[in-house]
């Protein structure tokens, strides 16, 4: 098993977090684990691609992960970044 990194807490992140809860919450789909293309395990659920549901939370996500780990703003990357909505199951 690789490695895993240490996880980093970063306060303030977003600029507006319960802006982006409440999107969450009232704008998007979620489908579980068994939808998934390889039939994912994860418990929850989890939204399509951010990308598909607000490039505007994307790039404020990209801007603030970017400079955190202080990787050039002109970096080409490509993440699969979803909401997950945990459920008893």
């Amino acid at each position: 098993m690789a490695d895993l990194i240490e996880p980093i807490i970063q306060d303030n992140f977003f600029t507006d977090p319960d802006k982006i809860r409440q999107f969450a919450l009232e704008s998007t789909e979620f489908w579980p684990s068994s939808c998934h293309v390889l039939q994912g395990t994860w418990p929850g659920e989890r939204s399509f691609l951010l990308q598909w549901l607000s490039s505007n939370m994307v790039n404020e996500f990209l801007g603030n992960l970017f400079e955190l780990l202080g990787v050039d703003p002109a970096t080409s990357v490509r993440l699969g970044i979803q909401y997950n909505f945990c459920t008893a199951d």
